[in-house]
C-alpha cells in the first residue's frame, strides 16, 4: 500500500533538482528543507500505517492519495518526455488535491509541525516560478530532471510507486 523508498530510487537526482541553478545559499537551503520535509513526512505517515495506527478509513485515503501520487508521477514523466506539453495548472491541481488528501490524516494522526511541514512542501511545489524553471525545454535542470523521470518509471515498473 505505501510506497517503499530504495536506495538510490531517484533521492540523487530530487536533491539536483531541489538545489536549482545557481547555487544561491538561502534557496538551496530552502529547497533542502522542503525534501528534508518530504521525507520526514514519508517516515512519519509510513510508520503510523506500520504500527497498525491507521484506522480502515484513513488506510483508504492513503489508498487514494497513492493513486493521486501515481497520477502525479505519470504527469511528470508526461511533461518531460514530450516537449512543450508542461501545463502549469494542471500539475498545481494535482498537488492541491494530494494535500487535500493528505491534511486530514497528518492533522488529526501527527503534530502540527507535520501540518506546518506539509503546507510548507506543497507550496513550494506550486509555486508558479519553481515549476516554469523546472520544466523549462532544454533548461537548466533538463538533465537532472531525464534522470529523475528515469528512477519514476523503475518505480512504476516495479510497482513501488
Amino acid at each position: 500500500m505505501m510506497l517503499k523508498w530504495k536506495r538510490g530510487s531517484g533521492l540523487g537526482s530530487s536533491q539536483e533538482i531541489m538545489r536549482g541553478e545557481g547555487g544561491h545559499q538561502p534557496a538551496v537551503f530552502e529547497k533542502m528543507h522542503v525534501l528534508k520535509n518530504i521525507i520526514k513526512l514519508v517516515v512519519k505517515i509510513g510508520l503510523l500505517a506500520r504500527n497498525d495506527m491507521l484506522s480502515e478509513a484513513d488506510i483508504k485515503q492513503l489508498e487514494n492519495v497513492q493513486k493521486q501520487l501515481h497520477s502525479l508521477a505519470l504527469t511528470i514523466i508526461s511533461f518531460v518526455q514530450v516537449k512543450y506539453s508542461f501545463e502549469r495548472t494542471h500539475l498545481i491541481d494535482l498537488l492541491k488535491s494530494m494535500k487535500q488528501s493528505l491534511m486530514p490524516l497528518v492533522s488529526l494522526k501527527l503534530s502540527d509541525n507535520s501540518t506546518r511541514r506539509l503546507e510548507h512542501v506543497i507550496n513550494h511545489l506550486t509555486n508558479t516560478h519553481f515549476l516554469d524553471t523546472l520544466f523549462k525545454v532544454d533548461g537548466p535542470h533538463a538533465g537532472v530532471l531525464a534522470e529523475f523521470v528515469t528512477s519514476m518509471e523503475e518505480l512504476l515498473e516495479s510497482e513501488d510507486l
